[in-house]
């Protein structure tokens, strides 16, 4: 399970990374400082949410995820990671 949570972090860093990148070249191509375009870029995602009308959707999902969480938790507990290999 340990290598799962590596595993996972691992990517989390590579999104967060990502991010940074495209924030540092949007600013450099627009010679602005990197805290305008951030939030540029936040705005951006932002309306592309809301004018498609998955503000609701989202926010469901959301809220499912973290209502069931407790029950994924104690289900990895007492019954282990899912797809364990056996052989």
């Amino acid at each position: 399970m340990r290598e799962d949570v590596i595993g996972a972090l691992r990517w989390l860093d590579g999104l967060v990374l990502a991010a940074v990148i495209v924030v540092i070249v949007g600013s450099q191509s627009t010679d602005g400082p990197w805290r305008t375009q951030a939030a540029a870029d936040a705005t951006t995602a932002w309306r592309w949410i809301a004018n498609a009308k998955m503000m609701r959707p989202l926010s469901i999902a959301v809220l499912s995820n973290l209502v069931s969480l407790p029950r994924r938790v104690r289900d990895l507990l007492v019954y282990g990671p899912p797809f364990l290999a056996v052989g």
